[in-house]
């Protein structure tokens, strides 16, 4: 038990830990990893060790590596949390121009990964894809920090979400028809829905 302990407290807390005493290259080499991105989310980690990332030292957040790494994860993170073993293959999709590609190069990817034909060379502008409506969102209001984004649909939920990490941090219901409309107030403790 007392392993378990200390190997989950590892997965959550070492990216924290690295950044938080200046540890540049152990961080680089452990965010190229993808046995412990396979443990992190198969842990249940994902979403808070990316939050971890997004909260490095800017002096470190500046690494390509960080860099190319965080915007794989925001992209990949809750595919991950349900898919872990799915790391390696997610990796090997990173754009050609990127760091994680670079750390691939070389190395042919395992034989049970599809074979693609063609990647694309730079990140897409879509930086996440946030999962867990049933139908098609109708609306979406942005905290005035960009701290938290709300999204209405069809399916008469309404979502709360941690727009840094994709989370979802609340599913509010009662609506008895689509949600149309969205609004919070300046300071982000209300919301107003229709």
């Amino acid at each position: 038990q007392a392993v378990s302990t200390g190997r989950q407290y590892a997965l959550s807390h070492c990216i924290a830990h690295l950044g938080a005493g200046g540890q540049v290259q152990q961080l680089e080499q452990l965010l190229l990893n993808w046995g412990f991105w396979e443990a992190v989310h198969a842990a249940g980690h994902g979403p808070s060790v990316l939050l971890d990332l997004l909260h490095l030292p800017p002096a470190m957040a500046a690494s390509p590596v960080v860099k190319d790494v965080t915007r794989w994860l925001r992209n990949a993170c809750h595919f991950l949390t349900k898919h872990p073993r799915a790391t390696l293959q997610s990796a090997y999709e990173a754009p050609t121009n990127s760091a994680i590609a670079t750390a691939l190069a070389g190395k042919p990817p395992p034989p049970s990964l599809p074979t693609r034909t063609t990647r694309e060379a730079s990140w897409s502008p879509c930086v996440a894809t946030l999962t867990g409506h049933t139908d098609m969102v109708t609306c979406v209001a942005l905290s005035e920090d960009g701290v938290t984004m709300v999204t209405g649909c069809r399916d008469n939920s309404i979502r709360v979400w941690n727009a840094a990490s994709g989370d979802c941090e609340s599913v509010l219901v009662g609506h008895t028809s689509f949600v149309t409309s969205l609004a919070l107030t300046p300071d982000g403790t209300t919301l107003v829905s229709g």
